[in-house]
């Protein structure tokens, strides 16, 4: 895990194909808030993008869909509830937590201290409490542990040096990386902004020249220590923070290099594996991948979720790491393949229920809403501490992720009656690419009034100006405000018929796709104005996820068509 276990720790996992240290935690993830260089505050627009990505966490009925959804249920949330309660009970009065010594900060007599790395302990602390929607800034209902996120952030940031290193350790840099970006991400505060930044800032400068991470800067990586720096960096520009694409590119050949042919197994180091795929790596390697976009329909991810399916939790087989990773891979593919994941997830939530302390050794009954780590393989380093974390981590996946991450199963959904085929409508007529091109130049003019009548022409195209949405959607950027205001309608009338067919959809109780409407006319923000009542009739819709959606695009559309003026 920590520099202490280095390379000779790992010459294990020739051996011990499922041993593998810190793991990569959920983007989720997964997502969160703000945006850009340090120089600059979040646009509002993002803001609230990065808001609704993370709003599944906050208690409520969208969070209990989400839930019910994903295979959690009420025993699930209740040693969620008590696992954090656990938490908060050993945290240090500075604000950090300690792996080795919590049961000190706790007065207590727990049992299972690990290793002396208190910038990793610390993350363990806080990435539970995040990942149930506590901030330091809820309020109401999820604002119990509102204190404890805040000394815990406050302790990291105070560790953080002025190129943005938490810690001289790669696990560390990474996992605190996170909890800043997610804490970041779910608030907007700007007082966190800097430090986001600058830990993202250094997790880009730690990258190899062959793309992966480990422990220390800019050495040749391995998938454990690469692993968490993805979903560090992923994080971070789901919080709007500025990663360079340079950074996912460099991912993607790392993973390539450890991958087999078809991508559906991964080894430790390069080269790929020539024997049977080790599982905690595979884990690794296929969550990586889905955070790099790769979809429910990639046959690498399903070849890769037979892999998983061939080591079920059970019993006999204790190994956080491999459950944590592999438990996000199979959530993730499960609305896509219910059948293939439906008994992996019910056997997950249950063995985790079931494992976790009642606090009835009357020795030991602090210990109630943790997990040992005794029996598992690195158990030694990350103790009850980290264990007790991974183990909360995984029961909340179902709501760590955004909804637009997590569909809803057809058989979750109405039936829909068929529709009547439309009569076909008559396809734009092209533009020829001589005429467009004019068009295009005349966009780019000095002369404002030549620049206002080429997106004036571009109106009346509608759809047939397709073409020029790029060039249009730099003209809303235009020095002129009849320009810019030009450029708007354009795009609007562009998209038109899109729009059009999305708010019919959204209206519809008998469509199955009504989430899928919701979230597209978020995505195209100003251009769908025309939807805003539309979408605010469906924040009563009596699907919690459509209510979500609908409310997430709201805010998306209201903030573009605000920067806009």
């Amino acid at each position: 895990m920590m520099a202490s276990i280095s390379l000779k720790l790992f010459r294990k996992l020739g051996r011990q194909p499922f041993a593998v240290l810190i793991p990569v935690f959920l983007l989720g993830a997964v997502a969160l808030m703000g945006q850009e260089s340090q120089s600059e505050s979040p646009s509002t627009a993002e803001a609230a993008k990065a808001k609704n990505v993370f709003a599944g966490r906050i208690p409520g009925s969208v969070r209990e869909a989400l839930l019910k959804a994903g295979g959690g249920n009420e025993r699930s949330e209740a040693a969620v509830a008590a696992g954090l309660k656990w938490l908060a009970r050993h945290q240090a009065l500075d604000g950090h937590w300690g792996m080795h010594d919590f049961h000190i900060h706790g007065k207590c007599n727990c049992a299972g201290p690990g290793g002396n790395h208190d910038v990793a302990g610390t993350a363990f602390g806080l990435l539970p409490f995040l990942g149930a929607g506590e901030t330091h800034k809820s309020t109401g209902k999820n604002s119990i542990y509102a204190k404890n996120v805040e000394r815990g952030l406050k302790w990291l940031i105070a560790k953080q040096g002025a190129d943005g290193a938490f810690s001289g350790n790669g696990y560390e840099q990474g996992m605190a990386t996170v909890a800043i970006c997610e804490a970041y991400g779910m608030t907007g505060d700007p007082l966190l902004k800097g430090p986001a930044q600058r830990a993202i800032n250094c997790c880009v400068a730690w990258q190899h020249q062959a793309g992966g991470f480990r422990y220390s800067p800019r050495t040749p990586g391995d998938t454990s220590v690469t692993g968490w720096f993805a979903q560090a960096l992923k994080t971070g520009q789901l919080a709007g923070l500025n990663v360079p694409e340079a950074a996912f590119t460099g991912l993607t050949n790392f993973l390539d290099s450890c991958s087999n042919q078809d991508g559906s197994a991964y080894s430790y180091v390069p080269p790929a594996p020539k024997t049977a795929p080790a599982p905690t790596v595979t884990a690794i390697g296929l969550l990586s991948r889905q955070y790099l976009g790769w979809d429910a329909k990639n046959p690498a991810l399903v070849k890769g979720l037979n892999t998983l399916n061939k080591l079920p939790p059970s019993d006999n087989f204790k190994q956080i790491y491999y459950y944590f990773y592999a438990a996000q891979v199979v959530h993730r593919l499960s609305a896509e393949h219910k059948d293939a994941t439906e008994r992996w997830k019910e056997q997950m939530r249950d063995l985790l229920i079931d494992k976790q302390d009642q606090g009835t050794n009357a020795d030991r009954r602090d210990q109630n809403g943790s997990w040992s780590a005794e029996g598992d393989g690195w158990g030694g380093q990350i103790g009850r501490l980290g264990y007790t974390s991974l183990a909360l981590l995984t029961l909340e996946v179902y709501y760590r992720h955004a909804p637009g991450d997590v569909k809803v199963g057809a058989d979750q959904q109405p039936e829909a009656k068929p529709e009547p085929k439309p009569e076909p409508k008559p396809e734009p007529k092209p533009v020829g690419n001589a005429a467009m091109a004019a068009l295009l130049k005349e966009l780019a003019n000095r002369d404002s009034d030549a620049r206002l009548a080429a997106v004036q022409k571009l109106a009346k195209l509608g759809a047939a100006a397709k073409e020029a949405v790029p060039n249009l959607t730099a003209a809303l950027k235009d020095s002129n405000v009849e320009v810019r205001t030009g450029a708007q309608q354009a795009l609007e009338a562009i998209h038109a018929e899109e729009v059009a067919a999305l708010v019919k959809q959204l209206g519809d109780q008998e469509q199955k796709q009504r989430p899928q409407a919701a979230r597209r006319l978020g995505e195209l923000g100003a251009v769908a104005r025309s939807a805003i009542p539309a979408l605010e009739e469906a924040m009563k819709d009596p699907d919690p996820l459509v209510q979500f959606l609908a409310r997430s695009a709201l805010g998306k559309i209201t903030a573009a068509v605000k920067a806009l003026k």
